[in-house]
C-alpha cells in the first residue's frame, strides 16, 4: 500500500489525537491547529488527503478549502457542524467529503 501523506488541520487537540491514530497505519500526518499554521503548511508541502475544521477557534476553515483543492488531491472537512447551508458551501468551494463529528468514534485499539 502506497505511503499517503495527510494534513489534519483541527484546532481541538483531542480530536486531532483521535484523527492520527486512525491514519496512523495509512501515511505520513502532519497537523496544524489554526489557519496560519494550516496555511504555511499547505503553501509548502503536498499532501494526498486534507481533513480540516470549519471552526478553528474564531477563523473559518471553509476558506481554506479552495487552497487545499488547489495544491492537494482530496479535502475532507470534518466539523459539528450539520446545517445543510454550511455543508453546501463547503461543496461548492471544493471539498470532496463532509464527515460529521457527532457521530461516534470507536478505534480498536
Amino acid at each position: 500500500m502506497k505511503n499517503l501523506r495527510f494534513s489534519i488541520i483541527e484546532d481541538d487537540k483531542y480530536f486531532r489525537l483521535t484523527l492520527r491514530e486512525i491514519l496512523a497505519d495509512f501515511g505520513i500526518i502532519e497537523e496544524a491547529k489554526d489557519l496560519s499554521e494550516a496555511q504555511e503548511k499547505l503553501k509548502n508541502n503536498v499532501y494526498d488527503v486534507v481533513l480540516t475544521d470549519i471552526e478553528l477557534g474564531t477563523e473559518n476553515g471553509v476558506d481554506l478549502i479552495p487552497l487545499i483543492r488547489k495544491n492537494h488531491e482530496h479535502c475532507l472537512v470534518v466539523s459539528s457542524h450539520e446545517a445543510d447551508d454550511i455543508i453546501e458551501k463547503t461543496y461548492e468551494r471544493g471539498a470532496r467529503h463532509f464527515l460529521s463529528k457527532n457521530q461516534r468514534i470507536v478505534t480498536g485499539k
